[in-house]
């Protein structure tokens, strides 16, 4: 992934056993490594399925690991550094959907307890983690650009597709 700067791409290089992986900066101007900003390893295997997600303000960036037993949320800035593990979920993240204008909040989807539920979640920068969509089944989420509200469209096996717009404290407009 590309910086927001577009000064550095990140890549997540996996070694060929697929258990130690470094994931490498690199100058967009001369194509040069710089450093490794972190590595992961695990006795079997280092599972990358996601890029970096910069946020919309810094080089900061929220990288998805499993290297807690679940995918996770981990914010990182350009040098390497971890500031903080974001979630600390006993079930996986699926996929990151959105931020705040400011950058401040990340929004994802997620299993929840059930796994057979994709329910969504915002987190602030702090790690507080709020549920936004109660209802168990499988949501399908969109974040409005500044943040402000979203749409969700969700069915279960005895709900039929229902969509709704809610703002960002999750109450939903009408």
């Amino acid at each position: 992934a590309f910086s927001k700067d577009e000064n550095y791409l990140i890549i997540a290089e996996l070694n060929r056993d697929q258990n130690h992986l470094h994931v490498n900066l690199y100058d967009t101007k001369t194509g040069k490594f710089i450093k490794t900003l972190f590595e992961e390893k695990h006795a079997k295997w280092v599972e990358p399925e996601f890029p970096p997600y910069f946020l919309n303000t810094k080089n900061d960036f929220v990288w998805i690991s499993e290297r807690d037993g679940f995918q996770n949320l981990y914010l990182y800035d350009i040098n390497g550094n971890l500031k903080k593990q974001l979630t600390a979920n006993k079930f996986p993240v699926k996929e990151l959907i959105g931020t705040s204008a400011k950058g401040d909040v990340i929004y994802f989807t997620a299993t929840g307890a059930k796994a057979i539920n994709t329910l969504a979640y915002k987190v602030d920068l702090g790690g507080r983690q709020t549920l936004l969509t109660a209802s168990e089944g499988t949501h399908s989420v969109s974040i409005s650009g500044d943040g402000n509200y979203f749409f969700d469209q969700y069915s279960t096996m005895t709900v039929p597709n229902i969509g709704a717009i809610y703002d960002k404290s999750g109450k939903e407009k009408q």
